[in-house]
């Protein structure tokens, strides 16, 4: 019997973790970054039985679900603490502190020693771990049986992660006390390219990022780089999110993303999903950040409906939700220029590589900079 991996093909597998919280034989599958620094499922013909546990959790074998998104909000948290510390409006927070109350469970993804991972928390001041937009793939390790058991004991829970992770862990969970929240994912960066980057751009590995922090407010958000000192960095002015948003080095699966729903709305994966309403209306700004939400199920309707007092919320078309934000239905292009930047990743420096691929965009911005600092120091004379 052919295994999942064997059965979709390498370069459709997402890396969600499925079949190896799935497998009957705990160390016949080993998650591990590939070369090009993804997380992938290596198994051991020795070890493997051919149980068939494996093909039953691949969500990109089968899937299939009803969600239909039955509303579209701007929203925003009313705890200002809460609005400033989280990548958008803060919606994330306000479910998991209703759900915790609830001496519930939440999963998501933190950092630790420089990586994600996703992590499990009980108490309420766990939860600033879970804030904030992490561009890079979390290691879910065992977390799906993790979250079995707590189903067994009677525990509700709330699991957020990508669209392809919640789409795993409904082919292994189904329960009334499972709530899922995912996000409008542009796509997983490769960990090899950001390790590469971190150690040649600040000499070492580091202990966490900040990808969304609004020091400079939501929409011209910055980005933070923790170790022994802090480096902040405009998003427009940082090597490596210009090369995540130009799709150079993403997971090859993302290229083909099954797993986002359609332009109408059907098929999104989370009971809720929450995002940054770009392009939000301007009578809606709020400049500490604005979230997305589409309530995609009942459950959804029911997780939104107790934390409608804590938030500012105004329902919109779905339409305007999604008119700047594509990937909520769609795929990121595969550039033509990702296979040969792969090639050279070993060959070259992580500046060289970036002023082969995205030099033509930082140089434009580097000369509006350049610009606005001689308007200024024009207006001092």
């Amino acid at each position: 019997m052919k295994t999942a991996i064997e059965i979709i093909g390498y370069d459709n597998c997402t890396g969600c973790y499925g079949c190896y919280n799935k497998c009957n034989i705990k160390t016949a599958i080993e998650m591990k970054l590939d070369n090009e620094g993804f997380i992938k499922p290596f198994i051991s013909k020795e070890k493997c039985i051919e149980c068939g546990e494996c093909q039953k959790a691949c969500p990109v074998l089968k899937n299939e679900n009803d969600n239909n998104v039955l509303g579209t909000y701007a929203a925003w948290s009313k705890n200002g603490e809460i609005l400033l510390s989280s990548s958008s409006g803060g919606i994330f927070s306000e479910i998991s502190f209703s759900l915790l109350k609830q001496e519930g469970i939440v999963y998501g993804a933190a950092w630790k020693e420089g990586k994600v991972i996703h992590k499990k928390i009980q108490k309420i001041e766990e939860l600033k771990e879970l804030r904030g937009s992490k561009y890079l793939q979390s290691n879910i390790s065992n977390l799906y049986r993790e979250v079995k058991k707590d189903i067994k004991n009677n525990k509700k829970v709330l699991f957020t992660g990508t669209p392809c992770q919640i789409a795993a862990l409904k082919r292994i969970i189904k329960h009334e006390n499972l709530f899922t929240m995912d996000f409008i994912c542009h796509g997983i960066p490769s960990f090899k390219v950001f390790s590469k980057h971190c150690i040649e751009t600040f000499n070492k590995k580091l202990k966490k990022v900040d990808f969304r922090n609004k020091i400079s407010g939501w929409n011209k958000y910055s980005i933070v780089y923790y170790n022994e000192n802090l480096k902040t960095i405009l998003h427009n002015e940082d090597k490596f999110f210009w090369g995540f948003l130009k799709n150079i080095y993403l997971n090859k699966s993302c290229y083909d993303c099954r797993f986002r729903g359609s332009i109408n709305g059907k098929g999104r994966e989370g009971d809720i999903t929450v995002a940054d309403f770009w392009g939000v209306p301007s009578e809606l700004f709020n400049k500490n950040g604005v979230s997305l939400i589409t309530i995609n199920n009942e459950k959804g309707k029911k997780m939104y409906k107790e934390i409608e007092n804590n938030i500012f919320s105004i329902e919109v078309p779905l339409e305007i939700g999604i008119k700047n934000n594509p990937s909520f239905y769609k795929s990121p292009e595969k550039p033509k220029e990702r296979e040969l930047f792969f090639k050279e990743i070993d060959k070259k420096s992580f500046e060289e590589l970036s002023e082969d691929y995205f030099k033509l965009k930082l140089k434009k911005e580097n000369i509006i900079k350049r610009f606005i600092k001689k308007i200024f120091k024009w207006r001092k004379k």
